[in-house]
């Protein structure tokens, strides 16, 4: 197996474990999440200020962050062109966050809330976003050697 399948796999398989952590923290009943941020916030984030309600957003920015530019990578192993791999992590991404608030609506205490999808995707786009921009420095830069 060569090394661009092997990162390719790899890849893929962060891509399946981020999506599998999104899904038990989304399993977690309400009483259990609340315990989760109310710890984060009280012993690391208090220090700088941070509400509960804060820390709950930013982990919905930073799971879709990780996840969007994990599919990205992904797809930029193939030989499609970086803006339709970008549109489908997008497209991707905002399913999964979709049937992610969709699950929640079958958890306890939880509910599935399109703002949360909205946010989820945002973060996918930012992630996305920084991919593609270090894939195309890396093009101009491998452009300008030859």
């Amino acid at each position: 197996m060569n090394k661009k399948k092997i990162l390719r796999y790899t890849i893929l398989g962060f891509a399946g474990i981020m999506m599998i952590v999104i899904f038990i923290f989304s399993s977690q009943s309400a009483a259990i999440s609340n315990k989760v941020s109310e710890f984060f916030t009280e012993r690391v984030f208090s220090a700088f200020g941070f509400s509960e309600r804060f820390v709950r957003k930013a982990a919905h920015f930073t799971e879709f962050f990780v996840l969007g530019s994990l599919v990205m990578i992904f797809l930029s192993t193939f030989d499609i062109k970086h803006f339709i791999c970008a549109l489908i992590s997008v497209v991707g991404c905002t399913f999964y966050a979709a049937f992610d608030e969709f699950h929640q609506i079958f958890v306890s205490g939880r509910s599935g809330q399109i703002s949360d999808v909205l946010l989820d995707t945002c973060g996918a786009v930012f992630g996305v976003s920084l991919v593609f921009l270090i894939l195309y420095l890396i093009s101009l830069k491998n452009k300008n050697q030859q």
